[in-house]
């Protein structure tokens, strides 16, 4: 038996059956959920005026911002609107030729906002060590900045932290949970963003408890409207499985399709013959897709194998 607050795709689809709580029971679950539109902020940047009465009350309060290893992303400098591919959802990065590209599945389109049609992008980039200055000067109070070195007697009290989302992995529990800019997972270039986003807004609203015990979820976002965060806001997890259901059956992603990444130094000549598979490149590595589990395993086993090393994963988690 496998119990989640937030099943992955690939979990449903193997269950035989699935045992779900009533959604009023499901919904008083969740703590309060306040969703902040970083278009129609006041203030400018990432602490809005929304995040002052929790950063200035009793803590514990955990700020999450994942910056390490994050993709670029790019804003609309009229609008504020994130530069987003219209099929898919993930952030769009500027290419070499001066057009936007989409690292999922390689479209490209002019620098053109789709929200307002504006021509100039500016680079979103923001540091944790930055950032804890400048919510201790706003909080008026002490800032942690907790990474992995941070001792663990440090993180008990009403304090106040910043940090990844490692932060929540070693937080017991917190008054409220703010994410300071969440479009940093929405917009993530891998094909399980969705499902990783709202299994972490599902772990921050495990750290602050259900709503009967006034615990708050603050998620801040150029996309309010995504199915992640709307999901969050109705404690609705069921919203981002059909949501996600859809656009993997469009696309023939795992689990209704099969995946393999291939690099290492041979990985070229061995995608060179293999046959019966659709071979798309990111870089240095190269991505062979097929219907199903047993036509990619056919096609990658008849591939001549090079001297060279080559590393194969099936259904990678982070592609």
């Amino acid at each position: 038996m496998l119990a989640s607050p937030s099943p992955s795709l690939e979990s449903l689809e193997a269950a035989d059956r699935l045992l779900a709580p009533e959604r009023s029971t499901e919904r008083n679950s969740w703590p309060l959920v306040d969703i902040i539109d970083l278009r129609e902020t006041d203030r400018p940047g990432l602490l809005t005026d929304a995040i002052v009465p929790l950063i200035r009350g009793v803590g514990p309060v955990a700020c999450i911002l994942n910056r390490k290893g994050r993709a670029r992303m790019l804003a609309c400098a009229t609008c504020d609107s994130l530069a987003s591919c219209t099929e898919c959802g993930a952030a769009l990065r500027e290419n070499d030729a001066g057009r936007l590209e989409c690292p999922r599945d390689a479209t490209t389109r002019p620098v053109v906002c789709a929200e307002c049609g504006g021509s100039k992008m500016k680079l979103l980039r923001v540091g944790i060590a930055r950032m804890a200055e400048e919510l201790a000067a706003l909080a008026r109070r002490e800032v942690t900045e907790v990474s992995a070195d941070t001792p663990q007697h440090h993180l008990h009290g009403d304090g106040l932290y910043v940090g990844t989302e490692a932060l929540l992995h070693r937080l017991d529990a917190a008054r409220a949970v703010i994410f300071l800019d969440f479009d940093q997972e929405l917009a993530m270039p891998r094909y399980r963003a969705a499902e990783d986003a709202f299994a972490l807004l599902a772990l921050a609203a495990r750290r602050v408890g259900p709503r009967v015990s006034g615990g708050r979820l603050l998620v801040q976002t150029r996309r309010p409207g995504d199915v992640v965060v709307q999901g969050a806001l109705h404690g609705d997890p069921g919203r981002v499985s059909r949501a996600q259901r859809d656009v993997r059956k469009v696309f023939a992603q795992p689990p209704y399709g099969a995946w393999a990444l291939v690099s290492g130094a041979g990985a070229a000549a061995f995608v060179d013959t293999v046959e019966g598979a659709r071979i798309d490149r990111s870089g240095d590595r190269w991505r062979v897709s097929a219907a199903d589990h047993d036509a990619l395993l056919r096609a990658l086993h008849g591939a001549k194998r090079p001297t060279d090393r080559v590393r194969i994963e099936v259904d990678p988690l982070t592609l």
